[in-house]
């Protein structure tokens, strides 16, 4: 399985510091994953095989 993971995430991180709200960033992000990973336990359990996993912060196209 292919892993990535998106730079924006690193801008994020950059702008949380910043801003002072580093501390909120790290727990969304560590909600994120553990809500990615139980849709990745699921699907495996059902019998799916993923061939990538991929942390995008932002997808453009789901606001157009």
């Amino acid at each position: 399985m292919r892993f990535r993971i998106d730079l924006k995430i690193l801008f994020f991180l950059v702008f949380f510091y910043f801003t002072k709200q580093i501390d909120i960033y790290i727990l969304m992000i560590i909600f994120v994953v553990i809500h990615e990973l139980g849709h990745l336990i699921i699907g495996i359990i059902l019998g799916f095989k993923p061939d990538k996993l991929e942390l995008i912060p932002v997808r453009a196209n789901y606001f157009f």
